[in-house]
This record gives C-alpha cells, structure tokens and sequence, in this order.
C-alpha cells in the first residue's frame, strides 16, 4: 500500500467578495490630540484609492465610488496582473 498525505486543513474562511468599502474620512479639528499615542501623518497632494485585485484583475475606485480603473493603466504591469473585466 502506498503512503498517501492528508490533505491540510482549510486556512481562513470563504466569503463573498466585498466589492467596494467605503473608507472612513479624516475629520477637521482645531486641535490636534497629543499624547504618545497619537502618530500624525502629513497629507500630501495626490490620490487615494481602493485598488481591488480578484482572479488576477485589477480595479481601481476613488474614495466616493467611482471606477478609475483606465486612470492608472500602469498599475496591471506593476502588479502582474491584467485589467480585463471580471468574468
């Protein structure tokens, strides 16, 4: 008789694919909180987005929403990946 492995038990737990997360949004103060444990972080001018990579697509969405996948064709080539539309 042959030795046969086990088959490893499943990491992590499968979920539906969230799409797009609404990003919580920094708040205007007078004041900035002191302490040591606050850490600042300067905001330079350019973009934020949510980048999605699912069955090797990229797709790119500002942070109300909106698809700026064509925005930044670069980004496949970076990531190895493509920018085909998810089957």
């Amino acid at each position: 008789m042959a030795f046969q492995r086990r088959k490893p038990a499943a990491i992590g737990v499968k979920v539906p694919y969230p799409g797009f997360i609404e990003p919580e949004l920094a708040t205007s103060v007078d004041k900035v909180p002191s302490g040591a444990r606050w850490i600042h972080e300067i905001k330079f001018d350019g973009y934020r987005v949510q980048v999605h990579l699912r069955d090797a697509v990229v797709k790119v969405f500002t942070r109300r929403g909106n698809d700026w996948t064509n925005g930044f064709k670069r980004l496949p080539r970076t990531l190895g990946t493509s920018m085909q539309a998810p089957r």
